[in-house]
């Protein structure tokens, strides 16, 4: 996944090649490329195709109303059109063997897939789960992690410094080496900015069936066989858990040592679901973000036009996704970090234990 990164921020999608962009947008269309060129392989991968693309996003857009209607076609048209778009583009990703490139995610799906005698097209359909999981969350989280440090230039500042100490700079100061791994896993406030970002920005819900009568605050009785849904926004905005601040974004709410006296159950932070029921991409997810976060504020700068005030987008609330999107999205100009136009940036993954992405 980090090799596609820094194909794509080096590409196409590099961000002084468009140096006038709306920031969600531009990162749902490098996002979308990053996470499915790793998922599908980048030689036949179909969101190479713009349309695949979009056709995604406008499922995504009216999925509620695709789950739920007889007949999509009348109801919602566009999502309708976009999800044959969609299947059309995948069996003929099945049909050309593409998986065979892929990672073994989609190998193994494949032949487990197979083994159950699915046919291609159906196996094709069912890739529009695999997309939405991958993307529905990871996109808007990388928009607000960006949108937040960039709208804060000491926080801005204070990030570039605390990975300062982890870039290695070659002997004719034009190189710089940059171990993301180690990074992620040093840097307090990188891994708390993200924290942060997902505990202002869930709104999933987590559904629950009860097993027996319970009664909560002696006040409250849920019925055996009754579904519980427990709003994780509730939860993450409570100031009797998170303080005075609950509200507000403060990027460095995770930094601190946990302690018996500020250490807080963990059934009150749910980005990724609770108990038995976490995302098992969580990981994925979350480095991916990192991985995008760590090489934009080495890399490039970031303003409103204008020098217009960082105006905080509202909500787009959506039944489907856990991360909210913004409901309007933000022009900027983006360039090549102001002193570093003839550095070499070089990214790894490098950890103790081998693993990679």
């Amino acid at each position: 996944m980090l090799s596609n990164s820094l194909q794509l921020l080096d590409s196409t999608h590099a961000p002084t090649r468009y140096p006038e962009v709306d920031l969600f947008s531009w990162t749902k269309s490098l996002v979308t490329q990053i996470s499915t060129n790793a998922i599908y392989g980048s030689r036949m991968n179909p969101f190479k195709d713009p349309s695949v693309e979009s056709s995604l996003w406008a499922i995504e857009k009216d999925l509620t109303q695709l789950g739920s209607s007889r007949f999509p076609n009348i109801l919602c048209p566009k999502g309708h059109q976009a999800r044959m778009n969609f299947f059309a583009a995948f069996k003929k990703y099945y049909k050309a063997k593409g998986h065979e490139g892929a990672s073994r995610l989609i190998q193994a799906r494949f032949e487990l897939q197979k083994s159950y005698k699915m046919s291609e097209e159906d196996i094709a359909q069912c890739d529009i789960n695999v997309c939405l999981g991958l993307l529905i969350n990871t996109v808007p989280a990388t928009f607000w992690t960006l949108y937040h440090v960039y709208s804060q230039p000491s926080l801005l500042q204070a990030v570039r410094t605390a990975i300062t100490s982890h870039v290695q700079v070659s002997a004719d100061g034009l190189t710089r080496n940059v171990n993301i791994a180690a990074v992620a896993a040093h840097c307090p406030l990188i891994d708390s900015i993200v924290q942060e970002t997902l505990r202002v920005h869930s709104a999933n819900n987590s559904p629950r069936y009860v097993l027996e009568d319970t009664v909560l605050n002696d006040k409250y009785l849920l019925k055996q066989g009754s579904a519980v849904l427990i709003p994780s926004s509730e939860l993450h905005r409570a100031s009797s858990y998170w303080g005075a601040t609950a509200d507000d974004f403060d990027a460095r709410r995770f930094c601190a040592k946990k302690t018996s006296d500020n250490k807080k159950p963990g059934s009150v932070f749910r980005p990724w679901g609770g108990g038995t029921f976490l995302c098992p991409g969580r990981f994925l997810a979350k480095n991916e973000i990192i991985i995008m976060f760590i090489i934009m504020v080495l890399k490039y700068d970031m303003e409103t036009l204008e020098g217009r005030p960082w105006l905080p987008p509202s909500h787009h609330w959506n039944l489907t996704a856990s991360i909210l999107a913004p409901k309007q999205d933000v022009r900027v100009n983006i360039r090549e970090r102001e002193g570093y136009g003839s550095t070499c940036w070089k990214f790894e993954w490098n950890q103790a234990n081998g693993s990679e992405l």
